[in-house]
């Protein structure tokens, strides 16, 4: 599962067996945004929706890392108009590891730096 811009919803994904979830932007959801059974999490960002504590509910196993979870704006270009590309002053920017994932929703490149950026759109 990659590359989705997730805005709003009352849910995220559950996966029965097993999930990679690599550069997803998820914004304002209530509860948890990922649960279920074996999950793989990267470079992805959770704006976290009021009272929500952790991206991720219960789950068999767990590996995440290089996510942010935050409940603020992290450095999106114009959030209110939903555009989620990074700003350069971003902390997204560069914060991401390799995963098999070599182009974003908008078909460039990742990386286009030295490291991954985070969220469903490499800046450039």
């Amino acid at each position: 599962i990659y590359g989705n811009v997730c805005s709003g919803t009352s849910g995220g994904i559950f996966a029965s067996k097993s999930a990679e979830v690599y550069h997803n932007t998820f914004l304002g959801q209530q509860g948890y945004l990922v649960s279920g059974g074996k999950i793989t999490a990267a470079n992805n960002i959770f704006v976290l929706g009021k009272g929500t504590e952790s991206a991720f509910g219960k789950v068999k196993a767990l590996r995440e890392d290089h996510n942010l979870q935050t409940q603020g704006n992290p450095g999106f270009v114009d959030a209110p108009k939903l555009d989620f590309r990074l700003r350069a002053d971003s902390r997204c920017v560069g914060a991401g590891r390799q995963t098999p994932i070599r182009s974003d929703r908008l078909g460039t490149p990742i990386p286009t730096g030295p490291a991954p950026d985070l969220g469903a759109f490499e800046r450039h």
